[in-house]
Parts: C-alpha cells; structure tokens; sequence
C-alpha cells in the first residue's frame, strides 16, 4: 500500500500523486478510510482472518481481562422502487459494492419500453448499478405508445389496396371503401368473422377482409 499511495492510481482519476506530501485530485490524503459498510459488533481478532468466525462482543459481554476487538463490517442494502412500470417484479434492493450488473424489462400491453430513469423527465438514463453507488434509488419506466397496421383485402374490389397505420388505443377512423361492379360493399371484417369499423379501438395489427353483398 505504501508504495500504491507515492504515485496513486487507486481511483479512474488515476492523477499519480504522492499521497504522503498532498492531497490528490480526489481530496484524499494518505489516511484509509472505509465508506458506505455498517458495523456488524465487536469481534475477536480471529474474525480479521480468512478463515476465523470470532467471538462477539457485546454490552454484555463478561469482563476477564485486557482484549482488543475489530470491527466487523457488513456492506449496507439500499431499497429500489419503481414508478410507472405495472407489476415489474425487478430487484428491489441492492448492496453496496455489489451493485446491479443489468436489469431486465417489463413489458406493457401496446407499448414500448424506453428504459429505466432516475427521474420522471427521462433524461438520466439508468442500465445498471455500480458498486459505488449508494442511497435508495427509484426508478422511473419510460413508454413509447406502439403504432399497429391495417391490412385491406378488398378480393375482387378496387380502389382500397394498401393499408393504414392506427395508434394503440385510439380508433381506425375513417376506413376506405371499395367498389366492385354489381355488387353493394358490405364492410371490412377480420379472418374470424369480426367487423372493422372507423369505431374500432387499435390493438395490433390486423388484416381486414371487404364483404360484398
């Protein structure tokens, strides 16, 4: 450690001062210290090895002589809460110097997923939780509104080739009519039998068949 802290690079700043003369670009002096660990009791010093379990000590504990106890430290939880996502069932804590490597995505009927932000005008983009982040966190579900396709098939008709694009939620409106000589047009229907109308709510895309009477 000592020779790390004569020309430090410990943090991405990597600013190779000499830690003993001054202070680096991150304001730390050569003294350790420990960040964002709660403490887990008084222990034996078996505990400050690889292998040891230790001996708590507590308030209560029976004074028999001199002992020196270490810290035991415990990295802290911070909970995660969601806004806007439905019934997400993400994590909803996480561990400092652990952090999250990735989060998967909801999914909402007739939209989008834009993501994961740190606050409700979307614009601090958030895909995983670093190790050094710390506090509790909530998260905010960005949606974008899918467009669906209508599809004619007017069969023998003209005059209503092509299609139409509908906003999810909202109605077709206004759908084309074709014509067919010696026959009244009947309507659109899908291939199950159900009509389209311009009052028809969008909610995927969908083929619509010209009936003919």
């Amino acid at each position: 450690m000592n020779d790390i802290l004569k020309k430090c690079n410990l943090c991405p700043r990597n600013c190779g001062i000499n830690r003993y003369e001054k202070v680096g670009i991150c304001g730390a002096s050569d003294k350790i210290k420990v960040a964002h660990y709660s403490l887990h009791h008084w222990e034996e010093p078996v505990i400050s090895s690889t292998n040891g379990s230790g001996t708590k000590v507590t308030a209560s504990s029976i004074v028999s002589g001199d002992l020196d106890v270490y810290a035991k430290w415990s990295p802290v939880s911070y909970s995660i809460s969601y806004v806007g996502c439905g019934s997400y069932s993400g994590p909803n804590s996480y561990t400092y110097s652990v952090g999250i490597n990735s989060f998967s995505s909801p999914s909402k009927t007739g939209y989008s997923f834009g993501g994961f932000y740190l606050d409700n005008s979307y614009t601090n983009r958030i895909t995983n939780i670093s190790t050094s982040t710390y506090g509790s966190i909530t998260l905010y579900c960005k949606w974008s509104v899918n467009d669906y396709i209508l599809t004619y098939n007017q069969g023998s008709g003209s005059g209503c080739s092509g299609s139409k694009i509908g906003t999810y939620g909202s109605t077709w409106g206004t759908l084309c009519s074709p014509s067919l000589y010696g026959y009244i047009f009947d309507g659109w229907f899908t291939s199950s039998g159900s009509e389209v109308t311009s009052n028809t709510t969008v909610t995927d895309d969908v083929t619509v068949y010209a009936s003919w009477d």
